[in-house]
């Protein structure tokens, strides 16, 4: 399904099941996608762009508006709520109405804006962001730049097998996304701010059913030994963690 989206709105969608989670909702419903975005897009010049300030704001304004439940423990699969369905088909259409080959973003935020009975629409309309308005400033964005706002493929060294295909565009499965909310859930457990190849391999552990967990589990490998071993250096310190999940990029 995401296989024509970039990293950046791939970790979107990944962040948008997190805070869904979080806030105990049983879909992901647009104004998910818009904290997904938030958390995802840092530089005021990183598309989509918003006023300075006010991405706190919105923040505060949406967790006051949605009713906080029981959080969900992030390894549920969650579904998209009918509106976040129709969201991701207007992001497309954007992508194609403006020839860019892959949905980004932008493209997101533009789906948001025209689902426009959604709170996260509304919120964007109140802070002077719409549609039509922002579709051009893409598009003069591009004219200044010369070029597509679009990010070109990162190149990644070729494997020794000889293939060549840009392993980023590959889809993560359901269980792919299992493991990497087990590995949030980690790192969070642990007061780290990064998640490690062991947090990684905590994930595959606590999946259990993959053949990389039954290979780890008959080589006698355990969740709790590993957990001791990287509780070791931050002993002492657990008052002033923090258990947010991680902003970094590379880590999503």
């Amino acid at each position: 399904m995401f296989e024509r989206y970039t990293d950046k709105a791939r970790r979107v969608i990944f962040f948008a099941r997190y805070e869904a989670s979080g806030l105990g909702s049983p879909h992901i419903e647009p104004q998910h996608l818009l904290l997904g975005i938030l958390r995802e897009c840092k530089s005021p010049f990183d598309p989509p762009r918003f006023p300075l300030g006010s991405r706190e704001e919105l923040r505060k304004r949406i967790e006051h508006r949605v009713p906080k439940l029981e959080p969900l423990s992030t390894s549920v699969d969650l579904p998209l709520a009918p509106e976040t369905k129709r969201i991701l088909a207007y992001a497309a259409e954007e992508a194609q109405v403006l020839n860019h080959a892959h949905i980004g973003t932008e493209h997101m935020l533009l789906g948001i804006l025209r689902e426009r009975d959604s709170f996260a629409a509304k919120l964007l309309l109140e802070y002077g962001l719409t549609t039509e308005g922002y579709r051009s400033e893409l598009k003069e964005f591009e004219k200044s730049e010369g070029g597509s706002t679009q990010p070109q493929p990162e190149k990644s060294e070729v494997p020794r097998s000889g293939w060549s295909a840009n392993p980023s565009f590959l889809p993560l499965s359901a269980e792919s996304f299992r493991v990497l909310a087990f590995a949030i859930e980690e790192a969070a457990a642990l007061g780290q701010t990064a998640i490690g190849i062991d947090h990684l391999l905590l994930g595959v552990l606590r999946h259990g059913k993959s053949v990389s967990a039954k290979l780890l589990a008959e080589q006698g490998v355990e969740a709790e030994v590993i957990r001791g071993q990287l509780k070791r250096p931050t002993e002492g310190t657990q008052g002033d963690r923090k258990k947010e999940p991680p902003d970094e990029h590379a880590n999503a």
